[in-house]
């Protein structure tokens, strides 16, 4: 049967599932089941035939891809985005692997995805009952007996003593999963100072800083800047943004004094939080978005210091507002391109150019008007300071063009291309590696050429929701990642319309919220972080497997950032659990997790519970509070810490790690 007639009985089988999905609504948990797993299927079958055309190199591959890729996005749209969807976000299982030649890499150890259960472990709740309600005693036992019944069937997280510890200098925020003795032999013989080996090892030294309620991050490419985006204010109505200077430490010896040298800034956007942030190094230009206008903003590097200087370093020079385009109709993403072209796409096919040379700026004070003023009574904002924004309209595109339309599966033409998120190719200039908008009706992941206004070049196929972001690294050109909203992140080739691999990034039915690529001494490896799951975790992509976890101190990650030059990853956080958003208990800290203990011993492999360094810090312990609705309880890593509020972390991987640099703890006492 010919490849062609293949795809179209799969069109077909699709077609008959939704026909009878819809008719006969399946009334029982059992049934929907049965639906999924039969959708599923589906796709797999579909996905089979993409790959063994490309395998045997098919004349018309190209054209059988197109196809899949509009079928593949009508599947999708009737299960994830029709009036009533029968899937809910994650729950579609991956369907575009197979092993062991595109494997699937998930946590396989059961025990560490399952909530902690210390909260039910607790009996002074069912002393309270006894003691205020008069409950009798007889009663309390029975409902104590089905408890334990019912926490015994639930597997419990081996206590982080007996967990491996692969190096002295390993630090004890990372929990190991079973097993790494006999992944790495693919990081050398010889490669104990590698930095390969160190981030594998977990050698690194962690700390933290302070910041608003995150929205996203950017790190510039020669990675001096890290931009954060935030809100502030009351009920965090105002759009900040703060620039972190990586190599220019404040007050490294006491995270409560300082933590990376900033400078922060109150946005002139109007229409919540910034919807788009990118920092481009060559120009010194950061570029904010909201959905009507663009925002650019200068910066200055701060000056060295001495290296026998004795102070900290001096506050960076302010950020400079250089720029303002008017944007409305052009919600989408943006990107400065080396030739002077800035452009942003909107989410119904449309993109808007503006040659940066013929462009007005603000003047050297900053406070020149473009295009013209806005009334300050006519502003559509929530925000309550609206006499702080700056109010010019912009300037206008110079060029605005539509892209091309796509096909349809029958060849007809379609809507244009809807680009949501868009990152550069690893490889090829002014091609742009795109998803579509989140919410909407395309589940597309294609590769748009920008010199021919748009042209579809590639499509990558498998995913099972919108596409929310990319990562690419200097060590593979021709290599990619992305993240999606049903939890997976997904490697491809550039040359290949289906995954090399994919990862089930997250603990429950999420969104992965963030995901980085990252290539050490030509080695691969893949941070990824949920929300839910409050942790970051490291995927070995040569030994196919998760390594450990990262604690974030019971906050949600983000957005993940990594610093090649600097072998650091930032991880930003939110803390669901404080400002009155969740409930603290007494926190039982372990003797192991406490901020005087020290970590095990490679070489003998034997975990030694030490004491705390100083009464004092026993005492202190006492007073801590955890929060009841933490993923993970406090024995869980090495090293017990509450974050307490929004935080950026710092993972900085060296052979030759302090593994006593930890973070404070700036939870409930």
């Amino acid at each position: 049967m010919s490849f062609e007639q293949r795809l179209s009985d799969a069109r077909h089988n699709i077609d008959c599932f939704i026909e009878s999905y819809d008719s006969q609504v399946p009334e029982s948990a059992v049934g929907h089941e049965e639906f999924v797993e039969e959708f599923i299927l589906d796709l797999e079958d579909l996905i089979r035939v993409i790959e063994e055309a490309h395998a045997a190199q098919y004349p018309a591959l190209e054209r059988l891809i197109e196809k899949a890729d509009a079928l593949l996005n009508r599947a999708l749209n009737w299960a994830c985005a029709s009036e009533n969807p029968p899937f809910d976000t994650g729950e579609l299982r991956s369907y575009a692997h197979s092993h062991p030649d595109r494997p699937l890499l998930e946590d396989k150890d059961k025990a560490c995805k399952s909530r902690p259960t210390s909260v039910l472990r607790d009996d002074s709740i069912l002393n309270l009952l006894q003691m205020l309600l008069g409950v009798e005693r007889e009663l309390i036992r029975s409902f104590e007996a089905r408890r334990n019944e019912f926490l015994a069937t639930i597997p419990v997280p081996d206590a982080w003593p007996n967990t491996p510890h692969p190096h002295p200098l390993t630090t004890r925020c990372a929990r190991f999963r079973s097993g790494i003795h006999n992944l790495s032999q693919h990081l050398g013989s010889e490669s104990s100072q590698s930095l390969a080996t160190s981030i594998f090892q977990a050698r690194c030294e962690v700390s933290s800083g302070k910041t608003s309620a995150p929205w996203s991050s950017f790190m510039s490419e020669d990675g001096n800047l890290l931009a954060v985006s935030t809100m502030g204010g009351w009920k965090n109505r105002i759009p900040y943004m703060t620039c972190y200077f990586v190599d220019h430490s404040v007050t490294v010896d006491d995270e409560w004094s300082g933590f990376l040298n900033k400078r922060t800034v109150k946005l002139d956007l109007t229409t919540g939080p910034c919807q788009q942030l990118v920092v481009d190094s060559s120009q010194s230009l950061i570029i904010t978005a909201d959905y009507d206008r663009i925002k650019t903003y200068s910066y200055t590097l701060p000056q060295p210091q001495p290296q026998d200087a004795s102070d900290d370093p001096a506050k960076p020079p302010p950020l400079k507002r250089v720029h303002t385009f008017n944007s409305k109709g052009y919600e989408g993403p943006v990107l400065l391109r080396p030739d002077g072209k800035f452009i942003r796409a909107a989410r119904n096919g449309n993109v808007a150019v503006w040659n940066m040379v013929q462009v007005d700026t603000h003047g050297d004070d900053g406070k020149k008007i473009i295009g013209t003023a806005m009334v300050q009574d006519s502003i559509d904002t929530w925000r309550d300071d609206p006499e702080d924004i700056e109010p010019s309209t912009g300037n206008v595109p110079h060029l605005t063009f539509k892209l091309p339309p796509l096909p349809t599966f029958r060849g007809e033409p379609g809507d244009p291309f809807a680009i949501g998120h868009w990152h550069k190719h690893p490889s090829q200039d002014g091609t742009m590696l795109c998803g579509t908008p989140q919410n909407g009706k395309t589940f597309q992941c294609h590769a748009i050429d920008l010199n021919v206004e748009g042209k579809t070049v590639a499509r990558y196929l498998g995913h099972g929701g919108t596409v929310q972001g990319f990562s690419t690294s200097p060590g593979d050109p021709n290599v990619f990642l992305t993240r999606c909203e049903d939890g997976k992140a997904r490697i491809f080739d550039v040359r290949t319309p289906i995954p090399a691999m994919t990862i089930l990034g997250t603990v429950e039915r999420e969104a992965l919220s963030a995901a980085v690529l990252v290539h050490a001494d030509g080695v691969p490896f893949v941070f990824t972080g949920s929300q839910r799951g409050e942790v970051v975790k490291l995927w070995d992509i040569r030994a196919r497997a998760l390594i450990y976890e990262l604690g974030t101190g019971n906050n949600a990650v983000t957005a993940l950032n990594w610093d090649a030059s600097r072998n650091a990853l930032y991880a930003t956080t939110t803390s669901e659990h404080s400002s009155g958003r969740g409930k603290y208990r007494q926190a039982t800290i372990p003797r192991s997790s406490q901020q005087g203990s020290t970590s095990a011993s490679a070489q003998t492999g034997n975990v030694v519970d030490y004491p705390p360094e100083d009464e004092e810090d026993a005492n202190l312990d006492q007073y801590k509070r955890w929060p009841m609705n933490a993923y993970n309880d406090e024995g869980y890593f090495g090293y017990a810490w509450d974050a307490g509020s929004h935080r950026l972390y710092k993972y900085t991987f060296k052979a030759d790690a302090d593994p006593n640099r930890l973070p404070f703890y700036h939870g409930m006492c």
